[in-house]
């Protein structure tokens, strides 16, 4: 496997180029309804929040989550893991 080049999201992009697709991992968008420490998160058709012993969250966005904001989700193990990995942002 060669070195990852770029910056968070290329070298995201590379791995995924590597590995192709993998139906065990999926990615979304949701929303966080509480912001850190006790942190919720609202995932796109469900009427209840995930709360902080539910989701596990990348440092390097740990302390910039505020209620509202979209994020990146990893979903694994049969929905039995969720990975916020980045904020998602629109313009």
């Amino acid at each position: 496997m060669s070195r990852l080049e770029g910056n968070g999201a290329s070298r995201f992009i590379q791995l995924m180029q590597q590995h192709g697709h993998n139906k065990d991992i999926d990615i979304i968008v949701g929303t966080i309804t509480a912001a850190p420490p006790d942190i919720k998160l609202r995932l796109p058709g469900d009427n209840f929040d995930l709360d902080k012993d539910d989701v596990i969250v990348a440092d390097k966005v740990a302390q910039e989550l505020a209620e509202g904001d979209a994020v990146i989700v990893l979903i694994a193990n049969n929905e039995q893991q969720y990975y916020i990995i980045d904020k998602a942002v629109t313009y």
